[in-house]
């Protein structure tokens, strides 16, 4: 609990998990993360969780781990830290994952219970109490928040304000993800001209005559088709429908493209055999 303009500001875990809707089911009980910061942590088992292969802790000279490089970790634990570092464990320097932020990241990967309220309730502590007076507060959106659901008029000054510009060399400096990263500088817009028409490709090999061709001959087929269909019915229903239509008839209203007049010499057989000539020619 703290103090602003006068006013109680509580910012303990139940006020924190109550405000982001989150609820935590173990009552008194520590959440599996606290756990394993309390015992003995087999940081092994985190490196094999959260890096590729062959990655693991930086550690100093008495091989106690300090940090994780972040090129170091998987695809998944990329998108995770992403998440902690803008929403739950806020820090300046993001190329570097401490030890308290891969355990945290272990627990979220293997599905362990976390209580989140007092997660922040503690990292707001911390920020409030710090070694260094220069460090910087995190959480401040959510502190604002608190702020003025406790009462406290937020609108009126003095604010804080940035200590640097929020430019190009700051993004650099401390909003990429990956080390060594080279943005391009911009560059001036390109003048575009209008290209000219281009010709179509020669056919040397006449291929277009070939497939129009092609396509005739296909045509031609189904027209064939469509007159001994018609020849096969006039057949079956000559003697019961005397008006049926005759093929001159039928070849006039069907009216096809540079057709012949197409004539059944001595009835239906030698329409049959004049129709399988053409299609073995």
């Amino acid at each position: 609990m703290s103090y602003v303009r006068g006013k109680r500001i509580p910012f303990d875990a139940d006020t924190i998990n109550s405000f982001l809707n989150t609820v935590w089911r173990g009552a008194d009980d520590q959440c599996d993360y606290s756990r394993l910061k309390e015992g003995v942590i087999n940081y092994e088992e985190i490196e094999q969780t959260l890096c590729i292969p062959g990655g693991t802790f930086q550690r100093n000279r008495q091989e106690q781990p300090l940090h994780i490089k972040r090129p170091f970790l998987t695809s998944l634990s990329k998108l995770w830290i992403s998440v902690i570092h803008a929403n739950i464990s806020p820090c300046s320097h993001v190329s570097d994952i401490s030890v308290n932020r891969a355990v945290l990241l272990f627990c979220i990967i293997t599905e362990r219970s976390v209580d989140l309220g007092r997660f922040i309730s503690n990292e707001i502590t911390t920020c409030a109490h710090p070694t260094n007076v220069k460090s910087p507060l995190g959480h401040p959106s959510l502190i604002t928040q608190l702020c003025e659901l406790a009462g406290v008029n937020i609108s009126t000054p003095p604010f804080e304000v940035p200590r640097k510009a929020i430019d190009l060399a700051y993004f650099e400096k401390y909003c990429l993800d990956e080390e060594d990263v080279v943005i391009p500088p911009p560059q001036s817009p390109r003048l575009h001209r209008r290209s000219h028409p281009t010709r179509p490709p020669a056919d040397p090999y006449q291929m277009l005559d070939m497939k129009l061709a092609l396509i005739d001959a296909k045509l031609e087929a189904v027209n064939r088709i469509g007159l001994v269909q018609a020849d096969m019915m006039r057949q079956v229903f000559a003697s019961s429908h005397p008006s049926l239509i005759t093929p001159a008839e039928y070849v006039s209203r069907v009216a096809w493209p540079g057709d012949q007049p197409y004539s059944t010499e001595g009835g239906g057989a030698s329409s049959h055999g004049a129709t399988t000539d053409d299609d073995d020619e």
